[in-house]
């Protein structure tokens, strides 16, 4: 051999020689070993005139190089054998990369073409099928690989299959691109198709068929259809609606306003016919309205794109006022529209349901001024107390079979419910005597777990999530028990059937900044006390009156209306306060805090902390439906250093999300909202900022919300109401977990 062959196997000649039949099998790769056997022995037999093979044998290095080998034999022995071989190698290798290259970029564009969305077929000259992608044969209901050597008269109706085969040869003989939309029929189903046919040309440039590219455009055409129906619909209601509306155009940059439109309400209220109209001037049609202000508004709105009211009222005589209300707005087309309405009915109800209203809110004061006559009921208690003691020694001196024993046990009973009565009263007038201890609140709440399970009944579970330091807390143990027991019995009867009730205590802390926005709100430190249901919920109305005094959703058989009462007294009592998150069947939870004990020299001052020194740069966007919620959390957020991205709907937060060029890290949003949930809202941002960590907030528990299927395990929660000290640290840890 020589120094070429022993190179392009990266050796020397030297290393090779000499060179055995052995180290030629070994260095070559096993499959193309036994053609390369196969393919000499028929040239020893003498089947060929030479031997030719391509084969892999193994580089020093140990990659594969592609050889070319053709040998000869050039001597025989003298019984027929081969002596002498003469042979030579060539390196493939680069032409063997660029058949696979080839292989690699044709299985691409097959790959491409298949799954494309559009249906894709190639025709001959003859408009019979070549090939096509699955899409377009799963239309016509076959394999790909079955197309072949088809036409269109095997697929479609005749004059369907005509027409295509003659749009075939327009193509074909013209060269030029054809495209149509039409209806194209599979199985005797209707679609529109948008066809795209163009010459399908070979390497010479030669027109050798048709390529065709076809859409499925039904969805659109039905789309189109709907817009005009839509559009009929529309003008449809506006001719016919209860109150006059009219379009304008301003040809001069608001100097003057054309009628463009005036619907039929307009027509008949305004006295005048539409051919009148329709081009004038509003002055012209109108020439009281600059002395009214109205022409003034309508420049107004033009000008600053903002909608405005405007009320007009006339005169007819001395006894006869009629009001006539406008709303002029600008349309996104640059017109302008009015809207005008005779309210003089609608200003009289008005009067007459004010005059109401204040009628109502003195009955409601007077009201409240009885209520509180709660504060005579301690006087009260202890004249029950007499009532049931002589009832009862009277009793035991009367033999029980006597008549009278039975009506002296009704006094008795009387009595009992009245002195339970009492002592809500005194409860909610914060008048009740109590013996405050030192207590730690886990304890003393799982002292009466047997009994409330037994209070609320077996089909509702009852779950104690407790924190496992809370800090103790100095008040009466049987007001603790009267808390939990009012709450747990409406909590039970909110639910109605199976349910849960949940219990949870933990420790917080209000700054300044915080209770600085919220009435009533103090700064210090607090343990929490939070007992919540997935009931049936309650709306604003109810939330409004709930502590009241007798204020009761229950029949009257059920409920005297003195147990949130009872519950507001006592926390207040202790220099607490209590919080409320509930929606009609959203549930409600109910979220007491008490102050912290502090025993010794212990300072509530040195304990509380204003400023949170865990700032940062992070953009985030902010989804909150409470107007006042959503500015304080901003204002919160943007004096630690974040730049906040503020929404009050998810469909805000949306389309902020859409617009912002830059990245966002954190979506801070309320969980229960009512356009979209905040797990629902967090999915679809997802698929903008894939990174996007998620911090979710609720006036409901952590333990609701999770019960409810809105939030998913893992994922940050902060639980309103949350100082500026807790939201920092738990944006912190939302921002800083590296999987969430």
């Amino acid at each position: 051999m020589n120094e070429r062959w022993a190179e392009i196997m990266g050796y020397s000649l030297k290393e090779l020689a000499p060179i055995s039949i052995n180290t030629w099998i070994d260095n070559t790769q096993t499959d193309d070993l036994n053609t390369s056997n196969e393919l000499l022995q028929k040239h020893f037999k003498g089947e060929t005139d030479y031997y030719e093979c391509e084969r892999r044998m193994r580089h020093k290095k140990g990659h594969w190089v592609w050889i070319l080998d053709r040998g000869k034999v050039i001597s025989w022995t003298d019984d027929g054998k081969p002596q002498w071989m003469f042979g030579t190698l060539i390196d493939i290798t680069p032409r063997k990369q660029s058949e696979e290259m080839l292989k690699l970029n044709e299985a691409r564009y097959r790959n491409l073409i298949e799954h494309l969305p559009q249906r894709i077929f190639i025709k001959d000259r003859n408009s019979v099928f070549m090939s096509c992608n699955s899409n377009f044969a799963t239309d016509i209901g076959i394999k790909s690989d079955e197309i072949a050597g088809k036409d269109d008269f095997d697929f479609f109706q005749a004059e369907l299959a005509e027409k295509y085969r003659k749009d075939d040869n327009e193509v074909i003989h013209e060269g030029k691109l054809k495209v149509t939309d039409e209806i194209y029929v599979v199985a005797g189903e209707e679609r529109w198709v948008n066809t795209i046919k163009l010459p399908f040309k070979n390497e010479q440039g030669e027109v050798i068929g048709v390529l065709g590219i076809f859409d499925d455009i039904t969805k659109r055409k039905r789309m189109q259809e709907a817009l005009q129906e839509s559009e009929a619909l529309l003008r449809g209601l506006f001719e016919n609606m209860a109150i006059g509306v009219a379009i304008y155009e301003t040809p001069d940059d608001g100097q003057n306003f054309i009628f463009k439109e005036l619907n039929k309400h307009g027509l008949e209220s305004g006295q005048v016919k539409k051919e009148d109209v329709i081009g004038q001037e509003v002055r012209t049609v109108f020439p009281g309205i600059e002395s009214l202000g109205l022409f003034e508004i309508f420049q107004s709105v033009w000008k600053s794109g903002q909608p405005q009211r405007h009320t007009i009222s006339s005169y007819q005589d001395e006894r006869i006022t009629l009001w006539v209300e406008n709303y002029v707005f600008k349309l996104p087309s640059g017109q302008l529209a009015a809207i005008y309405e005779d309210t003089t009915a609608k200003r009289k109800a008005e009067a007459a349901k004010d005059e109401l209203e204040k009628q109502l809110l003195q009955s409601q004061k007077m009201e409240s001024v009885g209520r509180l006559a709660g504060g005579v009921a301690h006087d009260f208690n202890n004249m029950l107390s007499i009532i049931l003691g002589n009832t009862e020694m009277a009793m035991e001196g009367i033999a029980p079979d006597d008549p009278l024993h039975d009506n002296l046990s009704e006094i008795f009973s009387a009595a009992r419910r009245s002195a339970d009565i009492t002592r809500q009263l005194l409860a909610f007038a914060r008048k009740q005597t109590i013996a405050p201890k030192v207590l730690d609140l886990n304890r003393t709440i799982k002292s009466m777990l047997k009994m409330l399970q037994r209070l609320i009944g077996e089909d509702i579970d009852l779950a104690w999530l407790p924190n496992k330091k809370v800090w103790p807390v100095r008040m009466d143990p049987s007001q603790i028990d009267q808390i939990l027991a009012n709450l747990c019995v409406n909590a039970r009867d909110a639910i109605a059937d199976v349910g849960k009730i949940t219990i949870e205590t933990g420790n917080t802390t209000f700054d300044s900044a915080y209770c600085a926005e919220h009435t009533g709100f103090v700064p210090g430190e607090f343990v929490l006390l939070a007992i919540s249901d997935d009931g049936c919920g309650m709306d604003q109305k109810t939330r409004a009156n709930l502590f009241e005094p007798f204020f009761t959703t229950k029949s009257v058989d059920k409920g005297t209306g003195l147990g949130l009462a009872t519950v507001y007294g006592i926390v207040k009592q202790n220099d607490g306060f209590i919080n409320v998150y509930s929606e009609p069947d959203q549930g409600t939870t109910f979220r007491i805090y008490l102050p912290r004990y502090l025993a010794g020299t212990e300072s509530l001052e040195k304990k509380t902390s204003d400023k949170i020194s865990l700032d940062g740069t992070e953009t985030i966007l902010l989804v909150e439906d409470e107007s006042s919620i959503l500015k304080m959390t901003r204002m919160m957020l943007e004096r630690t250093g974040y730049k906040v991205l503020a929404a009050g709907t998810p469909g805000e937060a949306i389309a902020l999300a859409r617009e912002h060029t830059g990245e966002i890290h954190l979506l801070m949003t309320d969980v229960v909202m009512p356009e979209m949930n905040g797990r629902d809202l967090a999915k679809n941002l997802l698929s903008l900022y894939p990174d996007l960590k998620r911090l979710f907030m609720s006036g409901y528990t952590a333990n609701v919300i999770a019960h409810h299927g809105v939030l998913d395990e893992g994922v940050h929660f902060i639980q309103k109401p949350f100082s500026q000290q807790d939201l920092t640290i738990k944006v912190r840890e939302a921002l800083d977990e590296d999987n969430q």
